[in-house]
């Protein structure tokens, strides 16, 4: 069964980047009718102004060409780090010595130590002790931040900055399904900051990471759909956030399906 975008849109426009050929994409440019275009799925496919398909072409050719140098950019992503923590774990010699004696030369990717890319550019932990939670504005504003910009790291550095530098409750780290990758792209956690005149949980997804194609593709794709009593949305951040690939998209209970190695978020 495929997915029914009637069923929870009053109008919609859906790219498939993995489905346009050279032929298609030139079509775009120089017919107003999208109809034909198998690529392309909208409620309204007639006369749609070049500006529009000049945008749709654009934002299809970035998606293939991320598709085709997805493994190379994530490689050099992984290089980059590994390279940027070594430095960081082996700042002299003698430490590289000690290091190296101790079997400890290489940084482990799982580890409290080790820094994304993201972390290497704001290397902060701490949070603004002159910030108090009755500022109510200020505290959210900056525990926010702080929380996105942790979210980049992996499972045990969060767990160490949630519990030992902010001294918070850690409540855990998921990796969500995305039904529409095939595989568990949506990472986030749970914090729970709680005081005598507080109680506060914080839900963190993870953003855009600087070498992950399959991410930015998320952010160009153009695909949207018009939900009634709620507006316009990004077809792309709804897949992250748990849209279910066949039927209506966004049933009242999850289905059970034994190829999600994860659950939905």
């Amino acid at each position: 069964m495929g997915e029914n975008y009637k069923v929870y849109s009053s109008s919609y426009m859906v790219l498939k980047p993995e489905e346009a050929k050279v032929v298609d994409l030139i079509s775009v440019l120089v017919s107003s009718n999208l109809e034909k275009r198998e690529f392309v799925e909208s409620s309204g496919n007639r006369d749609v102004s070049f500006r529009r398909r000049w945008m749709i072409f654009i934002s299809v050719v970035l998606q293939k060409l991320l598709i085709f140098i997805s493994r190379p950019m994530a490689w050099m992503g992984a290089l980059i780090e590994m390279w940027l923590n070594f430095l960081s774990n082996n700042p002299t010699l003698f430490v590289f010595i000690i290091n190296l004696l101790k079997g400890t030369l290489i940084p482990d990717r799982d580890s409290a130590a080790f820094i994304s890319c993201v972390g290497h550019i704001d290397k902060r932990k701490e949070l603004d002790r002159n910030i108090k939670p009755r500022d109510e504005c200020k505290y959210y504003s900056a525990l926010s931040m702080m929380a996105s910009k942790v979210a980049y790291e992996n499972k045990a550095y969060i767990e160490t900055i949630v519990k030992d530098h902010w001294k918070m409750e850690y409540l855990g780290f998921y990796k969500c399904w995305n039904d529409f990758q095939g595989k568990a792209t949506t990472e986030l956690f749970f914090l729970r900051d709680k005081s005598d005149d507080h109680d506060t949980v914080v839900v963190t997804f993870r953003g855009t990471e600087p070498f992950d194609a399959d991410a930015w593709c998320t952010d160009i794709d153009l695909s949207y759909h018009k939900v009634p009593n709620i507006g316009h949305v990004h077809r792309g951040f709804m897949k992250a956030l748990g849209m279910q690939k066949d039927g209506d998209g966004w049933p009242v209970e999850c289905k059970k399906d034994e190829t999600r190695k994860q659950p939905l978020a």
